[in-house]
């Protein structure tokens, strides 16, 4: 155990494992209000512990900070969001960490204008932040979804940062804040899914408004730009406390997440459930053509490849561009990454 802040802090959150075997710890020195962010670098033995820079100073009069860690090519871009006492609006900023040197704050930003927090009281159990997931751009870039709620207009939503600039946060996603749902949420927990085959960020909440249940929604992530969430689906009926999200099996096919909450009765109160996602085979880089028909394992099938002219559809609106969909249909919207398909000449 070692001492990261004083003797008078809260609301502590900590990073994911960063570069140089560095975490970040987030806090607030309820002394003077303002919140400060401590690197934690274990060395080579990994018992002796070293605080490069000491705690620098995030902003003044905040709270409710959240740390998300994200690893670039020599830099390690970790992600701090957090309120302040000034207003009810939602912040961000890029920390940056090279080597052992101090850690270098970067440039705010206002993620979001509305009541993410009233004047008093925490807000930790409504404002969440994932872990960071690479993007298609490249090693050295970084995403990471932040999830919250509105308490003025009920509403949750979900937002893509992008770290991939040591010292400020570009616009990513049209820097749109996805409505994730309208029920009243509490406890709320997200992570993305790590599905090779088409990654989703998936938030999980409890329900207030309908007897407390666990409920969860997913959305499409293309590594660029998030899709629309799906319908609540409801993973526990019961009265739920609190839940936790992590994907099991990231770099995977199938997008699967594990769930962890308590209930609030009963003898079986802290539960766990494994939420299976659809594992397919149709992925960008698979899709080569269409068959002319309907074909079994071992049969030999005629594939149109690029340029050449299908049927056997039905529904398809003349002229308009479809997509071929991760379940293998079509759709007039692109699914994940997959970019196959073509025109309607007609609707067969």
């Amino acid at each position: 155990n070692v001492n990261v802040g004083g003797s008078n802090t809260s609301n502590p959150t900590v990073s994911d494992a960063c570069l140089w075997n560095s975490y970040g710890v987030g806090f607030v020195d309820n002394d003077n209000g303002n919140v400060y962010f401590q690197r934690v670098q274990f060395q080579s033995d990994m018992t002796t512990v070293s605080f490069p820079g000491g705690a620098v100073q995030v902003v003044s009069a905040g709270r409710n900070p959240m740390l998300s860690g994200g690893v670039g090519a020599t830099t390690a871009r970790t992600l701090m969001v957090y309120t302040k006492y000034a207003d009810s609006d939602l912040y961000a900023v890029p920390i940056s960490l090279t080597s052992s040197s101090a850690p270098t704050i970067g440039t705010e930003k206002k993620l979001y204008t509305g009541t993410v927090a009233s004047q008093t009281g925490a807000v930790t159990n409504l404002v969440q932040v994932t872990p960071a997931r690479q993007t298609q751009a490249g090693s050295g870039t970084s995403v990471h979804a932040v999830v919250f709620k509105d308490t003025s207009n009920g509403n949750t939503y979900a937002r893509l940062v992008k770290t991939d600039n040591q010292t400020s946060l570009a616009t990513f996603d049209s820097d749109t804040n996805h409505q994730v749902t309208t029920a009243n949420t509490a406890w709320l927990s997200c992570c993305f899914d790590g599905n090779t085959n088409g990654e989703k960020l998936v938030v999980a909440y409890q329900d207030d408004g309908d007897s407390d249940k666990l409920k969860s929604h997913k959305a499409s992530w293309n590594g660029t730009t998030l899709g629309s969430f799906t319908s609540a689906e409801t993973v526990d009926a019961g009265d739920i406390l609190d839940s936790g999200l992590a994907p099991t099996y990231p770099g995977g096919a199938g997008g699967s997440v594990a769930i962890g909450y308590q209930i609030t009765s009963g003898t079986d109160r802290l539960r766990a459930k494994y939420q299976k996602g659809a594992v397919s085979n149709v992925a960008h880089n698979k899709v080569i053509g269409f068959s002319n028909g309907a074909y079994t394992d071992g049969q030999t099938a005629t594939i149109n490849i690029m340029g050449n002219t299908i049927g056997n559809q039905s529904g398809l609106t003349t002229s308009v561009y479809y997509y071929v969909q991760q379940d293998g249909t079509l759709g007039t919207t692109k699914d994940a990454d997959i970019t196959a398909g073509g025109i309607a000449l007609s609707a067969t």
